[in-house]
């Protein structure tokens, strides 16, 4: 029988924290990855290379345009799912409805981080959409839960949003989680209710800013009523660069990130178990994150959160497999790309375990998404890109800067700069275009054409401002 496939993407998970706050994938994986490296260091880049195979540059889904309205599913790895029932739950706006995400799929949610159902009005979506703030937005909300099919779970997400807000600000834990349970919820659904085989796809939020104790997570050394949203990122980083870091707000970040990713590993290695009760086909997992999480280390430029650098902490990310078709050799010297994580996560449809290494692998980020009244955009927005070539990392920007780091292979989420001359060979043929011209043909003015739709409030809801 045709074998069914699950990827899930757990976002902005680093390598490190992930071996020690994930053991239950760790030990049910079949195969694990050590040196696995994103192709950028935020959501809409990552997932378009990971999904096209691509370089932002090359299929143009980045920070100056995250849509997937151009492209086909011929172009992703999909197009090996064509006879598999295809479905998709995210929570993640820029893998969504509003981008175009939602045409690859016979069955797609986009679930907030504050869901309590899935099949209610898509919360994300609407504060997407909707202009009006204050009273109107309220109204238009229950005007359009009014209207849907699902009246009744629509308005409880609707105060869910609201009662979690609120919570906000006392010293009483958020109750809920930020979507996990939602989400492999109304997956185990669709599977349950839906033929096989199917390929099924989810981005999990619970491990991205902004993060806040709840009644799930054992962070006790939190106070409850702490949120890293007490500071925007790029302000808070611009603050580390001039004063210093503010050691007890990233504390407990790292605390409540810790708890994030301890408690999606025990949330989703119950969900395979439970896949393998309800499905009569073998059903493969793949796990990996669309990148890391900065968390002010010295190695980091002291950085926090995912801006700002192409750091080891953005771009090594885990990739494990759970009832994998076959075994897989690992060199001791090459990388592997998730630029090739697509042919991977196709070849799994035709019962193939096929993983490509690499001598030298590249990555990118061709800007971000800072809010246009930041200090410093340009230095936040800039385009930077990197090379791995044995264990050395090149790494230059379009301000013309240029780095050269050692990499230790049993040091995880690490490099050491190094003063050794630039190696021209090294970086040589694996990127397109130049990267002062590539990122100048977007000129200089600040903010971003798409997010004239997307309101300031939520994309700091998303960590992204």
């Amino acid at each position: 029988m045709t074998r069914n496939v699950v990827f899930v993407v757990l976002d902005s998970v680093r390598k490190d924290y992930f071996d020690e706050h994930a053991p239950r994938l760790l030990a049910e994986a079949d195969v694990s990855i050590s040196q696995c490296r994103a192709a950028s260091n935020w959501s809409p880049p990552s997932h378009g290379a990971i999904f096209t195979g691509e370089l932002p540059s090359v299929s143009g889904i980045h920070s100056h345009d995250p849509s997937y309205e151009d492209t086909p599913l011929e172009d992703t790895f999909l197009s090996a799912f064509r006879d598999h029932f295809r479905f998709a739950v995210s929570n993640n706006l820029f893998v969504a409805r509003p981008y175009g995400f939602d045409e690859y799929f016979d069955e797609f949610a986009n679930v907030s981080r504050h869901s309590v159902f899935a099949e209610g009005e898509e919360i994300d979506s609407f504060l997407h959409d909707i202009d009006a703030t204050g009273l109107p937005r309220y109204a238009e909300f229950f005007k359009r839960a009014l209207a849907h099919d699902e009246t009744l779970k629509s308005a409880a997400n609707g105060l869910a949003l609201k009662t979690n807000e609120y919570l906000a600000n006392t010293p009483l834990p958020r109750l809920w989680d930020f979507g996990t349970r939602t989400t492999l919820g109304y997956a185990e659904q669709l599977v349950r209710e839906n033929s096989e085989p199917f390929f099924g796809f989810m981005n999990l939020m619970e491990t991205h800013n902004p993060h806040a104790n709840n009644v799930f997570y054992g962070a006790d050394d939190v106070p409850n009523d702490w949120s890293s949203d007490a500071y925007r990122t790029i302000d808070f980083n611009n603050q580390v660069r001039a004063e210093g870091v503010d050691e007890t707000h990233v504390e407990h970040y790292r605390n409540v990130y810790a708890e994030s990713i301890r408690y999606t590993d025990e949330q989703l290695v119950a969900f395979v178990d439970r896949l393998a009760d309800i499905t009569d086909h073998e059903t493969t997992v793949v796990v990996t994150a669309d990148h890391g999480e900065n968390l002010c280390g010295p190695e980091e430029d002291d950085l926090l959160g995912h801006v700002g650098n192409l750091s080891e902490a953005l771009l090594h990310v885990p990739l494990t497999i759970l009832n994998a078709p076959g075994s897989v050799d690992e060199p001791d010297d090459e990388y592997f790309s998730q630029l090739d994580l697509g042919t991977l996560i196709a070849g799994l449809a035709d019962d193939e375990l096929n993983a490509t290494f690499r001598e030298r692998v590249p990555a990118e980020a061709v800007g971000a998404a800072p809010p246009e009244d930041v200090a410093d955009y340009d230095f936040w927005d800039r385009m930077i890109r990197a090379v791995y070539s044995g264990d050395r990392k090149y790494v230059w920007d379009s301000f013309g800067d240029r780095a050269v780091y050692r990499l230790d292979r049993d040091r995880l989420c690490t490099q050491t700069e190094v003063d050794e001359p630039w190696d021209d060979e090294a970086v040589a043929g694996l990127f397109e275009t130049d990267i002062g011209t590539y990122k100048g043909q977007f000129g200089d003015d600040n903010g971003k054409a798409w997010s004239d739709d997307a309101p300031t409030e939520r994309l700091k809801d998303l960590g992204y401002l």
